[in-house]
């Protein structure tokens, strides 16, 4: 190993701070400055406060008051009468008839759905007689990435819409974005 020479009094040779190992200081004031305009620096600080709280995932905002929904009872309060036949024709595949009877002023309805569902995809769709469809497509790309797209075609142009979405889940957090096209 070769020593740098120190100037000293007596002419024996030293070596130099780098050669035993040890970093020169850095200066203090000149490395916060740094972290201070460093993005990826205030990323990962956030990130291991992330992981230290460890904190569970919240789940889909859309399903925040989803238990609040299933308690009303407007959907299931009408007056007539109304029936739902179903048909499992495979272990993906089924079909289902809705009839509904209102009184003399409404009109009677029926309704014809199809559903496909398997573990990464669910498409369901539904017309009736107005000839007014609906459809969504829900599809899971990897376990954490999904993308989900609905499509409403109404007599009435005013009511048409198409709405294409994509989620991310990650381990405290999901991510949504949504494009919608309402006529």
């Amino acid at each position: 190993m070769a020593y740098a020479q120190a100037p000293t009094a007596s002419g024996i040779a030293v070596p130099a701070a780098a050669d035993l190992g040890f970093k020169p200081k850095v200066d203090l004031e000149e490395e916060l400055h740094f972290k201070f305009w460093n993005p990826l620096h205030y990323y990962r600080a956030l990130n291991q406060h992330r992981m230290r709280l460890n904190l569970p995932n919240p789940g889909q905002f859309e399903l925040l008051n989803k238990e609040i929904k299933t308690t009303l009872l407007t959907n299931f309060m009408f007056d007539g009468g109304r029936a739902d036949l179903a048909k499992i024709l495979s272990p993906n595949f089924q079909v289902m008839h809705t009839f509904q009877l209102g009184l003399p002023g409404q009109p009677s309805a029926f309704e014809f759905a199809g559903v496909y569902a398997d573990e990464n995809t669910l498409m369901h769709g539904k017309m009736d007689t107005d000839f007014n469809l609906q459809a969504r497509l829900n599809h899971a790309l990897s376990k954490q990435l999904q993308v989900k797209s609905q499509a409403q075609l109404m007599t009435s142009d005013a009511q048409s819409m198409f709405q294409v979405e994509g989620e991310y889940t990650g381990s405290d957090y999901t991510l949504n974005t949504k494009a919608i096209n309402p006529s």
